[in-house]
């Protein structure tokens, strides 16, 4: 296990001796592995060249032999593009993405990624619209401007309600997201946090709350801790709930 960065790489040095596909298959998704692993620490020059090499060995044919795999190596390499600040490659990746994908819900984690580009680029009005778009995809519709403040109390009601029988406290000990269109609505809906939070503050409210709301439903996740972290100072700052807050 501690080794298998290593294993990779003298297999990739010798790639070209692999005979069959299924030997270039496992061998791309070794290299997703330690990608990811190597993106975790931030050493995003190398992660790129797994993702990169994972999808060589899956050569042309990729999206119809190893469609999921291959969706998986370009989300990654596309993130990491991004955090590379190599935008224009970043750019290109998305839309090929778009012109490839199948499920709604990998539109919507491609559109994700659309988002990040935007922050990073402070195209807030872009990015927002792209969420707009994945949301849309997950059938979660975004209020327009002039329905904002009847979103928002609709969405504090239904918080109230979801709470009513529950402590603050108590919330750590609710289970995981589990369903996919979840997971993704609150990977979305995060990233648009700091794009309202830019541009458009009566909708970043409605953001964390609808970010509270699904995470009291359905479970909880790491970014959707987040949406609780700001709903938290909404309470506390903006409607005078301190202690609930602070909570």
């Amino acid at each position: 296990e501690r080794n298998v960065t290593d294993i990779v790489n003298h297999f990739n040095v010798g790639a070209h001796l692999l005979g069959t596909t299924a030997e270039r298959v496992e061998l791309a998704k070794l290299n997703l592995i330690v990608g990811k692993r190597a993106k975790a620490v931030a050493a995003y020059r190398p992660s790129l060249k797994y993702f990169t090499t994972g999808l060589m060995l899956l050569g042309e044919n990729g999206w119809q032999d190893q469609y999921q795999l291959t969706f998986e190596l370009h989300k990654e390499q596309t993130e990491v593009e991004c955090l590379r600040g190599q935008f224009k490659q970043a750019k290109d990746l998305i839309c090929l993405m778009l012109d490839n994908v199948k499920a709604d819900t990998e539109k919507a984690e491609v559109y994700d990624l659309q988002i990040m580009l935007y922050n990073l680029n402070a195209q807030y009005q872009k990015a927002i619209q792209a969420g707009k778009t994945a949301l849309d995809l997950l059938d979660i519709h975004l209020p327009n401007k002039e329905d904002l403040q009847t979103a928002l109390q609709g969405e504090i009601a239904e918080i109230k309600e979801l709470l009513r029988d529950k402590s603050i406290t108590a919330l750590i000990h609710e289970p995981e997201l589990a369903v996919p269109e979840g997971k993704v609505a609150i990977q979305v809906l995060d990233k648009l946090i700091l794009s309202t939070l830019q541009s458009d503050r009566d909708l970043y409210q409605v953001i964390v709350a609808k970010i509270v709301n699904i995470s009291l439903k359905y479970g909880h996740t790491p970014e959707g801790a987040f949406g609780y972290t700001q709903y938290g100072v909404l309470l506390g700052s903006l409607w005078g709930y301190y202690k609930a807050g602070y909570e």
